[in-house]
């Protein structure tokens, strides 16, 4: 079911993949492809094409469709824009954390998640400073508010599950805290990928349809030039 997270003064988009159970069946055939000797994968071993994969093409096809449904939130027609995944990769956790960053590189990112065990659902936390409007930086976090809500929060966790896309603004730092201090030792079979959390994440590039005269925003690739 789509939901809209709205974290002052950001958003957070959040739909279900109807096929999930065969998406991670397809998956779980699929991912030794995506893996380096050591069974690891993430951008650091150059995994980074995952969408032009045509096994996984419909999973790419609903972020696109869950990244139009993002856009719209801001009240503008989403078909303004082509939607470029410009880059996918794998993230797969048994026991280390995910630490805190962004995607800044990109307009908007998303992570879907295809296999989540119980033993290791840690949520997602979202954090939307440094870049907060109040009236003295931190005035909130110093003086202990009686209660948190959209206005004076600087974090916000949600907990996935298999499924689950999170749309968001690439600029927007998120974590995910570390499971237990046991080393990673990457999937090597089966029963591997059944331990671990793993997700897909992805960065989408907007660019103008047509050529346009507004101020901001990337004109249609079609215009551009490499010199």
């Amino acid at each position: 079911m789509a939901q809209l997270h709205l974290l002052f003064p950001v958003v957070v988009y959040e739909d279900t993949y109807e096929n999930s159970s065969s998406m991670k069946d397809v998956f779980s055939k699929i991912i030794f492809q995506y893996l380096n000797e050591r069974g690891m994968s993430d951008e650091n071993t150059g995994h980074v094409t995952m969408h032009h994969d045509n096994l996984l093409k419909p999973l790419f096809g609903f972020a696109t469709a869950a990244a139009k449904k993002f856009v719209a939130q801001y009240m503008i027609d989403s078909d303004l824009f082509d939607y470029h995944v410009v880059k996918s990769w794998m993230n797969m956790i048994e026991h280390r954390e995910t630490p805190q960053h962004n995607h800044a590189d990109a307009h908007i990112s998303f992570v879907y998640y295809v296999n989540l065990p119980k033993t290791n659902d840690m949520p997602i936390t979202f954090c939307n400073y440094p870049n907060r409007y109040e009236p003295f930086p931190f005035m909130s976090k110093v003086n202990t508010p009686t209660e948190w809500n959209a206005i004076n929060s600087y974090a916000w966790s949600f907990a996935p599950q298999e499924g689950t896309i999170f749309v968001f603004p690439s600029t927007l730092s998120h974590y995910v805290e570390k499971h237990d201090e046991k080393p990673e030792t990457g999937i090597h079979n089966s029963e591997d990928f059944m331990r671990h959390r793993i997700s897909i994440a992805g960065d989408i590039l907007l660019t103008y349809k047509d050529k346009s005269a507004k101020s901001l925003g990337l004109q249609p690739i079609k215009n551009w030039r490499t010199f």
